[in-house]
């Protein structure tokens, strides 16, 4: 008898520990989705990890989930744990909006200021950036607001032009950089007089932790790097690239002057490079760091107008740079600038990059689907999605592609549904 109920038991023992390994096995990969929660996606380089995307699109494009009004504005799309972040605008004001990235519906808004007008488009151009479980946004006057993301409540707010005293240069379109987040700092450029060019706020409060540097500011968001076991932020202002310390301090500074329209993310070509580019006649550079003892030294690796990033940053691949040359669209080696292709027809425009492709969207609301080859330019797939100006570059999330014009927003499903 008692052979029998072990027996019974180690039988019912077995059974649960199937039926628990197939409920496990039913589970999805916490890597099978992929969020988008800061300016140019999870690592801040314009590139995704999503894989088992549509190899091909069907005639009329992929398939259009929802459509939305949206208002005037060039802002980015964020997305994290099931909600989407972005900022329009009516007549009057600036907004940040948080949807339902399934069907578009609007969940809350929240004031940022007034609405900031301009002849080559009025309202926000800033994109939201998600931390857990707050969102900080700017306007294009320079209110920065922190608000929870579940309901949109304030936090925190400050305006960037009276805290710091900025001063605007002759060229002036408003605030464009992107909250910049890294543990307890929220950095920003508010081109403020005297060493405030550069902020760090606490994330948590707003309050100033160090300011740094003097220049006009410039429209570009930082990126974080590792440099001979330092971390630093490498930040183009209107006539500099700097970098700068956790604690505020000037590592190295590189004068690039010519037109203080720099709106391009810098690039890090690892190991010790930097890759910057702007157009008006500046074009492109790519910088060697150096260790010399504590100090860091920078030299020229080449010089060139071979790349000239107007309003958007190019995609770093293995050894070579996808991005568009003000109107043209073209590959070169990072290491030594050479041009390997060049399309003209798009004229000017945006990229990502995911699962083997480019995933292009010109200034006119054409979207292509390209080989990330850097041989030769291979289109597989394009459809006219947006009319108008189209100058937000493309957010992935989830297998849902979202894109935006001054008017609207549209998803579209980029998933493999063979799969």
């Amino acid at each position: 008898m008692k052979r029998h109920w072990i027996f019974k038991g180690c039988l019912i023992f077995a059974v649960l520990l199937i039926i628990s390994h197939q409920l496990t096995a039913k589970q999805p990969k916490k890597n099978e989705t992929a969020d988008w929660p800061r300016f140019r996606g999870p690592e801040g380089t314009g590139i995704s990890q999503e894989t088992d995307l549509l190899e091909t699109w069907p005639d009329g494009g992929p398939n259009e989930i929802w459509r939305v009004p949206i208002g005037a504005g060039y802002s980015g799309i964020t997305v994290a744990d099931e909600r989407l972040f972005t900022m329009g605008s009516d007549e009057e004001s600036e907004f940040l909006i948080c949807l339902d990235p399934a069907n578009g519906k609007e969940q809350w808004r929240k004031k940022i200021g007034p609405l900031f007008k301009n002849s080559y488009g009025d309202g926000p151009r800033s994109t939201p950036t998600i931390d857990g479980e707050t969102v900080y946004a700017i306007g294009a006057e320079g209110n920065l607001i922190a608000v929870h993301a579940n309901d949109g409540e304030f936090l925190w707010s400050l305006n960037l032009k009276t805290e710091f005293e900025f001063r605007q240069p002759q060229y002036w379109w408003g605030f464009s950089m992107s909250p910049f987040i890294e543990g307890d700092k929220l950095m920003v450029q508010a081109g403020g007089g005297g060493d405030r060019s550069i902020v760090a706020l606490n994330k948590k409060n707003g309050k100033v932790i160090w300011t740094t540097h003097s220049d006009f500011q410039a429209y570009s968001t930082p990126i974080a790097i590792d440099f001979n076991n330092k971390r630093q932020f490498v930040f183009v202002t209107a006539q500099n690239v700097v970098s700068v310390s956790p604690s505020g301090d000037i590592l190295w500074k590189y004068p690039w002057g010519g037109s203080i329209i720099k709106i391009a993310v810098p690039i890090f070509v690892s190991p010790d490079k930097i890759f910057v580019s702007a157009a008006y006649g500046i074009g492109a550079v790519l910088l060697q760091m150096k260790s010399d003892g504590p100090s860091i030294t920078i030299d020229e690796v080449w010089k060139s107008k071979v790349m000239s990033n107007h309003f958007h940053t190019s995609v770093l691949l293995g050894d070579y740079l996808y991005g568009f040359d003000n109107g043209t669209f073209k590959c070169i080696k990072a290491e030594t600038g050479e041009q390997t292709w060049a399309r003209r027809r798009l004229g000017k425009g945006s990229l990502i990059y995911a699962d083997g492709h480019l995933i292009v969207l010109s200034e006119r609301g054409k979207l292509l689907w390209v080989e990330a080859n850097p041989n030769e330019y291979v289109e597989k797939s394009s459809v006219q999605v947006l009319k108008g100006r189209t100058w937000t570059p493309p957010t992935l999330a989830n297998g849902m592609l979202f894109l935006r014009n001054q008017k609207e927003i549209v998803c579209l499903n980029l998933k493999n549904q063979k799969s």
